[in-house]
């Protein structure tokens, strides 16, 4: 009786059964994806709107810019390439993307559509009081010149050593 408690024991133990689950191949790629599910669970619950559909539209174009690297880095990593530096794979896939819209409304009969779109002129002004202009000029003419001379004495003396 007492080998039969023990036995049942080290079997279903939650640190054994865990263990056990745990040690199988699937739940590396399973567990982020509960976690993830759990997570939007909880925010669903605690923020009004969370889910609607303005919101993940909202998401989803915040999130374009990162699909688009993605997209990129997964083409060169399929073809064979190796590299992977983020403003290359974005104007790769930037390209890609253009130039399927392009052929796509080539084969819609509608070649007056292809074209490079110009993108809108914002008015990106920065406000600042006179006293932040002298700021920003003092630091550009004598701190930044000052920090960038003293890193460079830094690495002489420490290369010397």
């Amino acid at each position: 009786m007492q080998d039969a408690l023990v036995r049942l024991r080290y079997r279903y133990w939650p640190d054994h059964l865990l263990g056990e689950i745990l040690s199988k191949r699937w739940t590396e790629t399973a567990i982020p994806v509960i976690v993830l599910l759990i997570v939007a669970v909880a925010l669903a619950r605690s923020i009004d709107g969370f889910l609607s559909p303005g919101s993940l539209a909202d998401t989803a174009r915040q999130a374009g810019e990162i699909g688009f690297v993605v997209l990129g880095m997964a083409l060169v990593v399929i073809v064979g390439g190796i590299d992977l530096s983020v403003g290359s794979m974005f104007a790769l896939c930037d390209f890609c993307a253009l130039f399927f819209l392009n052929v796509m409304n080539w084969l819609a009969q509608q070649e007056s559509l292809i074209s490079i779109r110009p993108k809108d002129p914002d008015d990106r002004r920065i406000m600042l009081t006179e006293g932040q202009q002298k700021g920003v000029m003092l630091f550009a003419l004598i701190g930044l010149p000052v920090v960038i001379f003293g890193l460079g004495v830094y690495g002489a003396v420490r290369r010397r050593k």
